[in-house]
């Protein structure tokens, strides 16, 4: 018969097991069989992630100068970077800023003032002081109208 250890050899690793196995339950030299037990999972996990996620988009649609129209979105953003001045207001999702009316769009830099009944604002600002900061606001600064009018009729 043969034995175990003629059955070894380097390229085997050694958790696999060895076990002789006949019909009769007596090992025999022509019924050998090797079970092998895997332990952990193998290969590169980094390989099969798919492909990347897209990006979330964020940042200044409507520039400084540029015309926004009502409903129109002005900003983008994850964090309360830039706040809404005259004529802009939050979104209904993230920090969306949107235009309210039809207008010229000004950017400026001032003492913020903060309306504490605003959860975005409760949940950016508790806990920070707010004596010396300054931060970005967007404006929307409607046209203005012209001075040529025209009378219509006299009641």
């Amino acid at each position: 018969p043969i034995s175990a250890k003629q059955w070894s050899c380097p390229s085997t690793p050694s958790y696999c097991l060895k076990s002789p196995a006949s019909a009769a339950g007596v090992p025999s030299a022509s019924a050998v069989q090797l079970q092998c037990v895997r332990g952990a999972a193998k290969g590169n996990r980094a390989c099969r992630q798919g492909p990347s996620a897209k990006g979330q988009r964020l940042g200044v649609r409507i520039f400084e100068g540029q015309i926004a129209h009502k409903g129109d979105v002005i900003v983008k953003q994850s964090k309360l970077k830039f706040h809404p001045g005259l004529n802009v207001v939050f979104g209904h999702s993230r920090e969306t800023l949107i235009s309210t009316i039809e207008g010229r769009v000004m950017l400026t830099r001032e003492k913020v003032e903060l309306d504490w009944e605003h959860p975005r604002v409760q949940k950016f600002y508790e806990g920070r002081s707010t004596e010396a900061l300054y931060k970005k606001y967007f404006h929307v600064i409607p046209d203005p109208q012209g001075q040529t009018f025209r009378l219509v009729s006299q009641v």
